[in-house]
Formats: structure tokens, C-alpha cells, sequence
């Protein structure tokens, strides 16, 4: 049986406490998507520079190397899901270049990130993760760049196909300044949120996660205010990591807009390294205890000793279904220009692929090539 929602209001220190005045939260307006003349869209809205310095707002672009190892492709992914999505689940792993949805190809998008390392983290830990019903797909690509063309229309709810997010100054590894703030934690079903308004309740939080389209979380707890504080945060808590991703994909900087402010601002989430207990500072809303996790919940790729990837499978993927997705990505690096990549096939994909091909084979299918833009040659 599960116990009403109780609320632990922080105490005062002393006898001049007085009640922080409340906040009014505003509808959210549609989003809108800024594109370049080519019609790529230009990442996220930027965050409300009233709370940020110009230092943390500028954006290295040495910190993004074109080489082989920063795109990826993901596939099997929730037609809700835009390239803002995408970025707000990748971002915590390292910064994002470019994110392109493939137009024939429904559920497929390749992702540019800064360097190997953030591909590395990204693919180990939310391959095979589930969001909105769909267990992700991540594979490793020989692209070391992903090209922007012209016209290349939208998704099914408005948004760019494309988006562009090197200047983006939600990425959180973009200089070192804002770099030696963000810490590489593997996913879990207690999220951090920082930048909400100051004197936020937990309702407040509650109800700026259920707006974007999340589940609301049974546990919150917003942190006391210090002196000098210009934002609130605190700790949101889920059952499953499945909720608390799906919160982190619809709610990480999404704008919150208050009645007086001219500004919004936008909430930024990230991993926890701790669950929420019953000894934290601050106003909290504990609408149940959490439930005991299962081994069940995370399926992720590990690196074994020597450096192989391994995968560990979850029942619910279907085993045939890689084989047909690494042949989608062969055709996309070869109309990338990653033709060599043939002479360097291992036996197993030989036998794969059932017989080489020669090099007029190739160019008499080539009305069957697929290119990086999802469209037939």
C-alpha cells in the first residue's frame, strides 16, 4: 500500500525567517527551431545569460576533433524523439557536434560528438537502454564527419532533421572552465536538476517534468537555499531507470518561464551519484519509498581486458537485428567516402556479406546506395 504524499518542510534557522515568496510558473510556448540559411537547425535556445558569465558561455572549438571514432549511429529510436532529445541524453557524456536523422530510414539518426572517448561512453552505457518502449541501438561508424546539406526538411513534429550544436552553450564540456564542473557518472534513476528557479517547491519541479511530457517523480528533494543563491536544486527520483531517462530526454534544458521574469530559465539535469535519503537538508516530497532495483533494469556494453567490446543482450532485442543495422551503416560510410574500409573486413564480415564484390558491382547498383542524408544516389 502506498502512503500519501507527505511534504518535509525545511525549518528556520532563526526567528527572522521569513517565507520565500512563491513562484508562478507560465505554459511553456511551442518550441521554436533557429536554422541557418541552409536549414539546419543551430542546437538548443540559449540559457538565460542573467545566470552565466560570459567566460562560461564561449565555446572552444578545438574540443571537437574530425577523425574516425565520433559518430555514431543509433537506430530503433522512438519516433518522438528529435535531435534535441538526442542531445539532451548524450551531452552528459561529452560535448555534441552534430545530430542528423536519416530521412528514408525511419528511427535512425548518426551523432557526432567531440572525440572518441565521449562515443565510448555514450555507446557503453545506452546501448540497448529503453526509452518509450524501444530498446536503442548503438554502432560505431567510420564517418569522421558529418556533412551539412541543404534542404533537408523536418521531422514528423516540426524540428529540423539536422541540427548543428558546436556553439551550443548547453554542451558541458565545451571550454575547461565548465568542463571541470561536469562529472562522467553512469546512469541511474536519481537525477540532479540545477538552474531551476529560486524557491522552487517540490510541486513546482513536479509539475515542470509532467509539462514536458515525463512521468512525475515520487521523490523530490530541493536543497537549502545558501546565501548568495540565485537558482534552486536538488534530487528527482524515479522507480526504474527507463522513467528517469525518458525524464532526462523530454526535460533537460527545457525552458521554465515565471510570471514577472522577462528571461526563462532553462533546467539543467544530470546523474546522480547517490540516491535520495532521508538525511538530506532541504524541502522534500517522498510520495512512497523506492522500490529495491533489479539486475534487469541496465543492459550496457563493457570493455573487456584487452580492450574488446563485449555485449550484454537483453531477451527483449532481437538477436537478428544488429546484422541488419551494421549493413545500413556499411552503406552509409561507403557513400561517405569510407570505401577503404573494405580492404580492411575481418573473415567474419567477409562471410557475412557472402561474397566480395568487385568495384563495377558496386557501381552498377549504385541507384541502391544510401547516403548519409537517407536518400537514394
Amino acid at each position: 500500500m502506498i502512503p500519501p504524499a507527505g511534504v518535509q518542510p525545511m525549518r528556520p534557522l532563526d526567528t527572522g525567517f521569513t517565507t520565500p515568496s512563491r513562484i508562478v510558473i507560465l505554459p511553456t510556448p511551442p518550441p521554436v527551431h533557429q536554422v541557418n540559411t541552409n536549414g539546419v537547425g543551430i542546437g538548443h535556445s540559449t540559457s538565460n545569460l542573467s545566470i552565466s558569465t560570459p567566460a562560461t558561455r564561449q565555446s572552444d572549438l578545438s574540443v571537437f576533433e574530425a577523425i574516425e571514432g565520433v559518430v555514431l549511429m543509433v537506430s530503433n529510436i522512438p519516433q518522438r524523439v528529435n535531435c534535441d532529445h538526442l542531445f539532451n541524453l548524450f551531452c552528459l557524456y561529452g560535448n555534441v557536434a552534430r545530430i542528423k536523422f536519416l530521412k528514408t530510414r525511419p528511427g535512425v539518426a548518426l551523432v557526432q560528438v567531440g572525440n572518441p572517448e565521449a562515443a565510448d561512453l555514450i555507446h557503453r552505457y545506452f546501448n540497448g537502454v529503453c526509452v518509450f518502449g524501444k530498446n536503442l541501438q548503438l554502432h560505431h561508424s567510420k564517418i569522421t564527419e558529418l556533412k551539412e546539406h541543404e534542404n533537408l526538411g523536418t521531422l514528423s513534429d516540426g524540428s529540423p532533421v539536422m541540427k548543428n550544436y558546436m556553439m551550443d552553450p548547453n554542451n558541458r564540456f565545451r571550454n575547461s572552465m565548465v568542463a571541470a564542473k561536469s562529472r562522467i557518472l553512469e546512469p541511474s534513476r536519481t537525477l540532479h536538476f540545477f538552474n531551476a528557479p529560486l524557491n522552487s517547491t517540490p510541486e513546482d519541479i513536479c509539475r515542470i517534468f509532467t509539462d514536458s511530457g515525463a512521468m512525475a517523480p515520487p521523490r523530490v528533494v530541493i536543497f537549502t537555499t545558501k546565501e548568495g543563491q540565485k537558482t534552486s536544486l536538488g534530487l528527482v527520483e524515479w522507480d526504474t531507470l527507463t522513467e528517469a531517462l525518458e525524464a532526462l530526454i523530454l526535460a533537460n534544458h527545457r525552458p521554465i518561464h515565471l510570471s514577472g521574469f522577462t528571461h526563462p530559465f532553462h533546467l539543467k539535469i544530470a546523474f546522480s551519484p547517490k540516491p535520495i535519503s532521508e538525511d538530506r537538508a532541504g524541502i522534500s516530497l517522498i510520495r512512497y519509498p523506492a522500490p529495491p532495483l533489479t539486475s534487469t533494469q541496465y543492459h550496457h556494453n563493457s570493455l573487456s581486458a584487452n580492450g574488446q567490446r563485449t555485449v550484454e543482450k537483453s531477451n527483449s532485442v532481437n538477436n537478428d537485428e544488429p546484422e541488419d543495422e551494421l549493413e545500413i551503416l556499411s552503406k552509409i560510410e561507403k557513400a561517405e567516402g569510407c570505401e577503404n574500409s573494405e580492404s580492411t573486413k575481418t573473415a567474419s564480415d567477409t562471410a557475412k556479406s557472402g561474397s566480395t564484390k568487385s568495384s563495377k558491382d558496386e557501381e552498377s547498383k549504385a541507384g541502391s546506395k544510401v547516403t548519409e542524408n537517407g536518400d537514394k544516389a
